[in-house]
């Protein structure tokens, strides 16, 4: 219900006040007619499934670079570093068409990074509605690195539209979102409008992306049987569709580790939730984390069970109570993306190594659901009569 209606519950506005010096007033953290319009433009680009087919090369790509970093490290104290590296690398490919290894690419994620250590999510002080004066704007090194994303982003989207004037503008998801307008008006996104959604674009799309898949990670070195049959299954399948049980390990990851572990809105209606009355102005935490380990919803829910998925007696908990895109109206929009994205990573990874866990993690939610002190893991390479996957372009 909450999720639902997003007129009377809206995208609490605390996230706007701490985020919009990087964020504006992107999809991530506006309401009402803004967030309506802008999602009529960009959802096309994102949900239609012909967009998704040409994006699978270019996360394959990605996932080959990663594979060879990973193989020159062995080891790693916290495989986020990579993880980080990988998803952002998807993102720069799909959106700019530039690898993160380009000298502008590399410079945005490092300003990326600096601005997620700068910036928490949320303030205690105003989660519990504490006055303004006690709370605490964007600081210093989060405005600066803001600044360092914001400004060649902007230079990026000024070059394109000269690009597309000439007609030497690469096909791109920036692009897309340039070219697109409004069904209803007809109207397209103006510079400040793009510069929005692009930076939560590149942020989101890479933040939570890496979360998953470092959780993903995490779980499989702790259940060697299911890296062989992952393996196994890279070796026969030629296409994503094939990635059966590869796609239901990143289902159960993201049950049991959701990249955003709680969503927050905004009561503007006073209702009435169980018996007890809501007042306007409240502020309703919907957490994934607790939902999706329900004791009364889910078998064994504590426990990694991949094999749930294909249980019939766990279709009403998967359809109902599995929420780590969110839900309704506002479901994640990249959400057909991050799935495909994951496999297609999770695949490449167990084809090519040997997962090991070095020690064992504390999850703590930040901008997403990270660990404490890294995930370490060691990758061993498989041996060299394996065969790698082939390209999946279905």
């Amino acid at each position: 219900e909450i999720l639902r209606d997003v007129n009377s519950f809206p995208k609490a506005r605390v996230l706007g006040q701490t985020l919009r010096v990087l964020l504006g007033n992107s999809l991530f953290v506006s309401n009402s007619a803004d967030w309506a319009r802008h999602r009529r433009i960009l959802e096309p680009i994102f949900k239609d499934a012909a967009a998704l087919t040409p994006a699978l090369p270019v996360i394959e790509e990605a996932v080959a670079a990663m594979v060879t970093r990973l193989a020159q490290v062995g080891e790693t104290p916290d495989v986020e570093a990579e993880t980080s590296r990988f998803a952002a690398d998807v993102m720069f490919r799909l959106l700019l068409s530039r690898p993160i290894e380009s000298p502008e690419a590399l410079a945005l994620f490092q300003a990326f990074q600096q601005y997620q250590r700068a910036q928490p999510l949320w303030q205690p002080a105003a989660l519990l509605r504490l006055p303004r004066w006690m709370r605490r704007g964007p600081n210093r090194a989060a405005r600066l690195a803001a600044a360092q994303i914001l400004e060649p982003l902007a230079k990026i989207i000024s070059k394109r539209r000269q690009d597309i004037q000439e007609g030497t503008a690469p096909n791109d998801m920036l692009g897309q979102m340039m070219r697109a307008v409004d069904v209803e008006t007809g109207i397209a996104l103006n510079d400040q409008e793009l510069l929005d959604q692009l930076a939560i674009f590149l942020l989101a799309g890479h933040e939570t992306s890496a979360s998953a898949l470092s959780w993903a990670l995490y779980l499989l070195a702790l259940n060697p049987t299911y890296q062989e049959q992952l393996a196994e299954e890279a070796r026969s399948a030629d296409s994503l569709r094939k990635l059966k049980l590869t796609r239901d390990v990143f289902r159960e990851t993201l049950r049991l580790y959701p990249p955003v572990p709680f969503y927050l809105r905004d009561v503007d209606t006073t209702t009435e939730w169980r018996g007890r009355r809501v007042k306007k102005g409240s502020l309703a935490i919907i957490s994934p984390w607790f939902l999706q380990r329900h004791k009364r919803i889910w078998t064994a829910p504590d426990e990694f069970r991949p094999e749930r998925w294909q249980d019939a007696s766990q279709v009403v908990a998967c359809r109902n109570a599995f929420i780590p895109f969110s839900a309704g109206p506002r479901v994640c929009i990249g959400a057909s993306l991050a799935m495909a994205e994951g496999v297609l990573a999770i695949s490449g990874i167990v084809s090519s190594f040997k997962i090991e866990l070095l020690r064992e993690p504390v999850p703590v939610a930040h901008l997403t659901l990270r660990s404490k002190d890294g995930i370490a893991l060691r990758f061993s390479p498989r041996i060299s009569g394996d065969t790698k996957p082939e390209h999946r372009t279905g």
